[in-house]
């Protein structure tokens, strides 16, 4: 196996042994890219080269409860945060965000839009993306802690909201018509719902059991005033859910799950 030189924090050199065929892009010169994942129960690290996962892992820490002294060096030890990459993604997985009208927003006015709908919390900063294909701003909050980390470790990076990461994905991959489209989380279901080219709703919600799932599902269906015969469901990270997926497709004829 060969080496990879690296330069870290300290501006040292080192080298570090790394999976072949990471290995093999680094000596081709193959642009490849670090997505880094952040959730309340710790990161999850994977290296792309075009389109192709390379590489993954998920380092289990209760995140959003550590200090920036903690997380930083727990973030260093990781061989994955030591490398050059050509592209570097920041994907941030709360609860607490809101989609606005991009007519609406005021960069001075974001936390009085976000806790509309939300309780105040303390230690927070608040950040925003814009979602161009629905002229939409989603204005989220991230611990404070997080938020420097991530600044001091990777300053040239913005951090993406899960949500609007999942959005951007979505809209090149299927007609928007009529349809709904759920990604799944540590017991929270993202819903995306889209009719006639337009986003219709966005909202996150807490659920225990598969009956809860599906009651979520319908009711949004029944409010929104879809055709539940035709409206298409797209569930998404449902590698481990399969009796999840079973108990949603006896009730919403066309169902499909992505990869």
């Amino acid at each position: 196996m060969n080496n990879f030189t690296v330069m870290n924090q300290d501006s040292e050199n080192k080298s570090l042994l790394l999976n072949p065929e990471i290995t093999a892009a680094s000596k081709q010169k193959k642009p490849y890219s670090l997505v880094l994942r952040f959730a309340s129960d710790g990161i999850a690290l994977s290296i792309h080269q075009d389109s192709s996962i390379i590489s993954s892992k998920k380092i289990k820490m209760p995140l959003y409860s550590l200090s920036k002294e903690q997380i930083i060096p727990l973030l260093l030890q990781e061989p994955e945060t030591q490398l050059l990459y050509d592209k570097i993604h920041l994907i941030a997985e709360t609860k607490t965000y809101t989609i606005v009208p991009k007519e609406i927003f005021k960069e001075e006015e974001m936390d009085k839009l976000l806790y509309f709908s939300h309780q105040k919390e303390k230690n927070a900063s608040i950040l925003y993306n814009e979602i161009s294909a629905f002229d939409a701003i989603n204005i989220f909050s991230l611990p404070e802690d997080i938020s420097e980390v991530f600044k001091q470790l990777f300053p040239a990076c913005k951090i993406e909201h899960s949500i609007s990461h999942f959005i951007e994905n979505h809209i090149h991959k299927h007609s928007l018509q009529e349809c709904i489209c759920i990604s799944v989380r540590q017991k929270i279901m993202d819903v995306v719902a889209f009719q006639h080219n337009r986003l219709l709703l966005v909202n996150s919600f807490d659920y225990q059991t598969q009956e809860d799932f599906v009651y979520y599902l319908l009711r949004i269906i029944e409010e929104l005033n879809l055709d539940l015969q035709n409206c298409k469901v797209y569930l998404y990270n449902m590698e481990q859910h399969s009796k999840l997926q079973g108990f949603v497709r006896k009730f919403v004829k066309q169902c499909e799950t992505i990869d």
